[in-house]
């Protein structure tokens, strides 16, 4: 992402054997996204799926979520951006091949080889309560495994489902669900990896793989449950266009975002984005050609810190702001603004954000995107293409 978050010491430096732990893990995770298809000849062109609201052709699958047409979100939904956006999203201001995989990697596999341990010490009471029961004050963890793993995570997988089958897969299901847990492997490591000075397992990578990401998987595989999401609640990906800067090889603009939208009156929808970019109520206005402004503000933690005791918090919370222009819950243009944010363990300047998705904008009649950022004095802009895992960036000093 943008903001600047040093929730590990940028002075340390990955060794030998953090080096090539990332490239095992990166290496794995690609190959199982990405093996070609079993099939011979993989229809890419024109999937025969239909939209939500369309009757699905004769014993064809009904798309819920994906959608090949190349405009806006759609262009990133792919498994090379799924695994950008949502297994690197948590990396922050790390370098790419200065972070210290080697840690996390060690501290992930240790919880997830011990569950029973790593809770015993960590107290079953305060992880069920921390991890899955919704309530007010400290140890919201809950929150994001309840919204982002079960919900954002089980319509992640349905996607590439779609897409594994628009593709021509062989077994799209078996396909799906290697991308999406390859790539829940890859994000707990990284975030496993602010434990690495603990010494100690984490528990929130249990909670994850062992409950949240599995059974919003399968819940999603119901068309009952896709017709609520998918259609009553336009529920969405909107993650934004992931950029990589190649003089500090720091991953730029990406994190999971997700979309829902609950039609009020005439043209008036309340809309909710959640991910690690922003979280915000909207107010949408809808006219002509399913074209829809919206205009919103929430609460979201600039970063997540580690506790020597396992918990993970976030600090500081901020209210950010922003204006949506989306066609058919498809989004286009968006612009947000965080504000500066201080507290005892950081100091973030404010930061401008406007993506210009593909669609608008033709490159040689390809679609392309934009990205322009104003934060910490700096200005960074890039163009971004969906076939690309992260598009090129550049920034002044």
């Amino acid at each position: 992402m943008l903001e600047v978050r040093k929730s590990l010491p940028p002075s340390r430096r990955a060794s030998t054997h953090d080096r090539d732990a990332v490239v095992r893990v990166i290496l794995l995770a690609w190959a199982l996204a990405h093996v070609g298809p079993v099939s011979a000849t993989p229809a890419v062109a024109q999937p025969s799926v239909q939209p939500v609201d369309e009757s699905p052709a004769d014993n064809q699958p009904r798309a819920y979520y994906y959608d090949p047409d190349g405009m806006g979100a759609h262009a990133f939904y792919n498994p090379q951006n799924f695994m950008v956006q949502g297994a690197l999203g948590a990396m922050y201001d790390e370098s790419v091949d200065t972070f210290e995989w080697g840690p996390g990697v060690a501290t992930l596999n240790r919880s997830l080889a011990s569950p029973i341990d790593a809770v015993n010490d960590y107290g079953w009471s305060r992880f069920f309560y921390r991890e899955f029961v919704p309530h007010l004050g400290e140890g919201q963890n809950y929150a994001p495994n309840w919204i982002w793993h079960f919900a954002g995570g089980g319509m992640r997988t349905k996607l590439m489902l779609e897409y594994y089958t628009a593709h021509g897969f062989e077994l799209p299901a078996l396909w799906a669900w290697l991308t999406m847990y390859s790539y829940h492997y890859v994000n707990e490591a990284v975030q496993a990896a602010r434990f690495a000075e603990q010494r100690r397992s984490t528990i929130d990578p249990i909670a994850d793989m062992y409950f949240f990401d599995w059974a919003g998987g399968l819940l999603f595989q119901l068309d009952a449950v896709n017709r609520v999401m998918g259609g009553t609640l336009h529920m969405r990906e909107w993650s934004y266009q992931a950029q990589f800067d190649p003089f500090t090889r720091q991953l730029l603009n990406n994190g999971q975002l997700y979309w829902l939208r609950v039609h009020v009156a005439g043209p008036i929808s309340l809309s909710f984005l959640t991910g690690e970019q922003i979280s915000s109520v909207n107010v949408t206005y809808g006219w002509s050609g399913g074209r829809q402004l919206s205009v919103g503000a929430g609460p979201k933690s600039k970063t997540f810190i580690a506790r020597p005791n396992g918990d993970t918090d976030p600090v500081p919370i901020i209210f950010s702001t922003g204006i949506f222009y989306s066609v058919n819950d498809n989004p286009l243009v968006t612009f947000t603004y965080d504000p500066r944010a201080r507290s005892r363990q950081f100091d973030f300047d404010g930061r401008y954000l406007l993506n210009v998705y593909p669609g608008p904008i033709r490159w040689f009649d390809y679609p392309m995107g934009i990205t322009l950022a104003y934060q910490e004095q700096s200005v960074l802009a890039g163009f971004t293409f969906g076939v690309l895992p992260a598009s090129p960036v550049a920034s002044t000093p």
